[in-house]
């Protein structure tokens, strides 16, 4: 006679974790703010994968492999040159034309510095060839380090 044999397989998958987004708060204009992060192969196949992010952000390494089970730490670099608000999508290319994206945003301010108490300075007369010196307290009021 006949009969009937039922086959079920699972069949190797990939699968990558990245964050959903990372938010840079603030960070100065014209200076570099980094984070570190994660990306992690929770899948059963190994990949190839290259990053795609649009400035003033980088991500580094930009392109690599990652093993079955291996977690490699990238960083997410934001270099303004401007003061503004800045949000776009990072997106991760791997094998077989799958991707993955993280949104990315950071503001860019400038710091805005303030002396403590009045808010001028005066050395009064001061003959030549005289020094005079005042101590002074400067704070920064922006919410940029």
């Amino acid at each position: 006679g006949c009969f009937a044999v039922k086959v079920m397989a699972l069949l190797p998958h990939l699968r990558l974790r990245t964050p959903s987004a990372i938010d840079m708060k603030y960070c100065p204009v014209r200076e570099t703010t980094s984070v570190d992060f994660s990306l992690s192969n929770t899948g059963d196949v190994e990949t190839d994968f290259h990053w795609e992010v649009l400035g003033p952000f980088e991500i580094t390494p930009s392109s690599g492999r990652i093993l079955v089970g291996e977690s490699k730490t990238l960083r997410l670099s934001f270099r303004p040159e401007t003061a503004a608000a800045y949000d776009c999508r990072a997106v991760c290319h791997a094998e077989e034309g799958i991707k993955y994206s993280v949104t990315v945003s950071g503001i860019a301010k400038y710091p805005f510095l303030a002396i403590e108490g009045d808010n001028k300075i005066d050395f009064g007369e001061v003959m030549t060839g005289h020094r005079s010196e005042k101590f002074v307290l400067l704070t920064n009021r922006a919410e940029v380090r």
